[in-house]
């Protein structure tokens, strides 16, 4: 059997839950049917091949690329707006508009006690001239200068306390998202009145609201988007199926449909039908070309029954489309030796045992907010509380969070982390007295079957798809109240004998889901289907 299947999950800068899944699975379909392999399709306003992303499969699959990736056709357009990024300052709880004189601006008054945001419009280089770069950028740091009547001091655009609502600093300047804040310890021993000038670079152009001219130019444009994509799409449809593939498989980032092949699909939640307030504009139009697929699909393949449900009932799909089959932890995610665990908990200075974690992007839907609020209250309770660890990704809107933890003094007790190897976070599993996932909701929530394979106990909400993957073998709380999950979190602190149940249960229940029980369970599937 040959598929062509797509390969976007494999430009990715940062490997999240959907490459996992592709990994695994096709690495599973392998091991169990040899002569399976498939063409990857990629779309080059993704980006170029994460090396590192190709390098999991076990073998090395033909890649051919086209954009046919409907949520990237608009990039070449070139925006309405304006060359004035609207700079401004937000200085203890005050918007000012500084001076400006097109390179810098300047603040002049009180020095900053407890904030200084520099804010301003901002943009997509893709929007403005095609490129692959999907950053939102606000303004080009070069430097920040501090002055008073007796001392003046240079802030560079590099230092690492400049972090929050920062890009990676590059050669000789660094972008803003749009709203970047200057920690005020650079302040501290400033005298009451204060400069600070702030000298940067900017895009040559930022997008406005449209008008109708521009609203009728942009429904012209789309008209000829939709012929462009009609027509690469047929052309690599018919590539492929000269290239001996039966079918071409959806997996979110590049929904295509080609009328020549049969059309199969990853279907993972209806999070942004359901809960849009959590994702921006790109995002939930990716995810409607993706309904569009699974409207016109032959098979729709869901990792949960949860997802199944909400794919019949919120969307009218037929059920005889759809299929369960589930997915499972990454294989290379599991329990490490007494003495890995230890010499990974050295570097971050954690002790076994006396740590909490939980392993999560930040954004709102995960609940980081409310977890730090139960948290508090489970500190009031416990006279040595556990330490809070908080691995993954900064996402979107994670600012109240963070201003949440530092304000109450939590920031001693709660440590972020991201980027870590799969080692460094099976050890981190290993050695926490319990795992805490409390997200409002998920198609999912691989890290409960992450920590069982890890032999951790589990906390974890008791709606959607975690309800169904926990089952028995979880202890699961009402995600919308921090007191029950804090409630959930003194339980599972104080009894012992309530951890051992769980890890017993945990233990078991994490073997009804295996990479080979959905590879077998997709591809007799598809084979039925191609007949």
């Amino acid at each position: 059997m040959r598929i062509a299947f797509d390969g976007g999950s494999f430009q990715q800068g940062i490997l999240g839950g959907i490459h996992s899944v592709a990994v695994n699975f096709l690495n599973a379909c392998r091991r169990l049917d040899p002569t399976f392999d498939v063409i990857l399709v990629l779309d080059p306003r993704l980006g170029p091949v994460n090396p590192i992303a190709m390098a999991q499969l076990s073998w090395e699959p033909q890649t051919i690329s086209a954009g046919v990736g409907p949520a990237y056709q608009s990039e070449t357009r070139a925006p309405v707006g304006s060359s004035d990024p609207g700079v401004r300052l937000f200085v203890d709880g005050k918007l000012t508009d500084p001076g400006s004189n097109g390179d810098s601006v300047t603040y002049q008054g009180p020095r900053p006690e407890r904030e200084f945001v520099i804010l301003s419009r901002t943009a997509m280089p893709r929007d403005i001239n095609g490129s692959s770069d999907l950053r939102k950028l606000g303004i080009a740091i070069t430097g920040i200068v501090a002055t008073d009547s007796s001392k003046r001091r240079s802030i560079a655009f590099d230092d690492r306390r400049l972090h929050r609502g920062y890009h990676a600093a590059e050669a000789t300047f660094r972008w803003t998202e749009g709203s970047a804040f200057v920690p005020v310890e650079f302040f501290a021993d400033f005298e009451d009145q204060i400069r600070v000038e702030i000298t940067y670079n900017k895009l040559p152009i930022y997008p406005l609201s449209p008008g109708r001219l521009s609203e009728s130019l942009e429904s012209f444009r789309r008209e000829l988007d939709a012929l462009k994509l009609e027509h690469t799409t047929a052309e690599l449809g018919a590539r492929l199926k000269a290239d001996g593939c039966e079918a071409y498989f959806t997996n979110h980032f590049i929904p295509a449909k080609m009328p020549q092949l049969k059309r199969f699909a990853w279907a993972y939640d209806l999070i942004p039908v359901l809960f849009p307030q959590f994702f921006h504009p790109d995002a939930r139009q990716n995810f409607d070309a993706n309904i569009e697929v699974f409207r016109a699909a032959d098979r729709v393949y869901t990792i949960s029954n949860s997802t199944l449900v909400d794919l019949a009932e919120t969307l009218n799909l037929d059920r005889e489309r759809l299929r369960y089959a589930g997915i499972a932890a990454d294989v290379n995610i599991g329990p490490r030796k007494p003495d890995e665990v230890l010499k990974v908990l050295k570097k971050f200075d954690l002790q076994k045992s006396e740590y909490i974690i939980m392993v999560s992007t930040v954004e709102p839907r995960k609940n980081h907010l409310r977890l730090l609020q139960a948290y508090e209250m489970l500190r009031q309770r416990l006279p040595k509380c556990p330490k809070l660890v908080m691995v993954g990704q900064m996402g979107w809107d994670f600012q109240e969070t963070l201003n949440f933890r530092d304000s109450r003094g939590l920031t001693a007790d709660t440590l972020m982390l991201s980027n870590l190897t799969v080692d460094d976070l099976s050890c981190l599993y290993t050695g926490a007295l319990f795992s805490v996932y409390p997200s409002v909701y998920e198609g999912f929530g691989l890290p409960i079957l992450e920590s069982m394979e890890c032999g951790t106990p589990v906390l974890t909400s008791n709606v959607s798809s975690m309800a169904e993957i926990a089952a028995d073998a979880a202890l699961t709380v009402d995600p919308y109240s921090a007191e029950d999950i804090s409630k959930g979190m003194h339980s599972l602190c104080t009894d012992a004998a309530m951890r051992a149940n769980l890890i017993a249960k945990g233990d078991r229940r994490r073997q009804d889901y295996t990479w080979e029980k959905t590879a077998e369970i997709v591809l007799s599937d598809m084979r039925g289907l191609l007949a």
